[in-house]
């Protein structure tokens, strides 16, 4: 049997997660690395949109490093494998992409991701020639179990960047999303992406007033648990060289 490049990393993993430490032991890391993807494409003149290539070596890395994608509701969870291994896959627009590059390898490698779409965009376009998910996706991924689904407000991110200044974002948005999210999958949505950098404290209250338990931002860093709630993230983009990725991950 030839083994190929991808076969021999999903087995030299097994044996990685065959050794795990014991529950007792497995120490629970003071930081989890949280990544944050957009747009895929394969093609290397899409502007914004990271190589479906550069995205399955990252992926082939992780795997083969026996690092272990997790939803952000797992995290704190005993499950008798080394948590300092465990990242968190976000992307972030819902862009249609991910079915055709990203889903097939999540599959693959058994990760799990959450993908925040924005309620005004779902099966629509934002500038012509960037596809979004549909909600039938969207239920055909929940039905996975590979994979969660957030809310990113409406699409625009300008007045995002407005409401959540005013302090009218959760009126204006995301509950409007939730009874959509509600309706459309018979469950409530519990990640909630906002389009800022920094988060002040009313609207955290609101978002979790909303039922919403875990707030994405887009300040870099890493997310320490016991913190406030708010989660920074590592954006992903085109120029970010493997080497640099590993170089995160491994900090």
């Amino acid at each position: 049997m030839k083994l190929t490049r991808r076969g021999f990393l999903k087995l030299s993993g097994a044996a990685a997660l065959a050794l795990a430490v014991p529950e007792a032991f497995a120490a629970r890391p003071s930081a989890i690395p949280v990544l944050r993807y957009g747009d895929l494409s394969n093609r290397g003149d899409v502007p914004f949109s990271l190589r479906a290539s550069d995205f399955a070596a990252q992926m082939e890395w992780l795997f083969g490093e026996g690092y272990r994608p997790v939803f952000l509701s797992e995290l704190g969870a005993p499950t008798g494998e080394d948590a300092s291994r465990d990242v968190i896959i976000t992307f972030d627009g819902g862009y249609a992409s991910f079915m055709d590059f990203a889903y097939p390898l999540l599959r693959e490698y058994g990760f799990k991701a959450v993908v925040n779409v924005a309620g005004g965009l779902m099966g629509g376009y934002r500038y012509g020639n960037d596809p979004r998910l549909s909600w039938d996706e969207c239920r055909f991924l929940l039905g996975t179990g590979l994979v969660d689904i957030g809310c990113q407000g409406d699409g625009d991110h300008g007045r995002q960047r407005t409401l959540v200044a005013s302090g009218n974002f959760l009126k204006r948005t995301i509950v409007a999303f939730s009874e959509q999210f509600s309706s459309e999958t018979g469950r409530m949505p519990e990640v909630l992406a906002v389009g800022v950098k920094r988060i002040d404290d009313s609207v955290l209250t609101i978002a979790r007033q909303a039922g919403f338990r875990f707030i994405l931002s887009e300040e870099p860093g890493l997310y320490a648990p016991r913190g406030n709630g708010v989660i920074p993230r590592v954006s992903i983009d085109p120029k970010t060289s493997l080497s640099e990725f590993r170089k995160f991950l491994s900090k």
